[in-house]
């Protein structure tokens, strides 16, 4: 498996434009969908600062 290097700013960038591609989806149980919805999971979930930071998408 090849691993990807993204600085915070490349990340960000990605997981808005997962986010708008899913959402814009008609298909959303499509594999496609569902593939990029696993992709988006791990990529926020590398995404956490060390600081344990808390994310905007989890109740507070």
């Amino acid at each position: 498996m090849t691993t990807v290097e993204l600085d915070d700013a490349e990340r960000a960038a990605l997981i808005t434009l997962l986010k708008q591609t899913i959402a814009a989806d008609p298909f959303p149980m499509s594999v496609r969908s569902k593939l990029l919805r696993r992709m988006l999971a791990k990529l926020k979930s590398g995404s956490e600062p060390a600081g344990g930071a808390q994310s905007k998408d989890k109740p507070r």
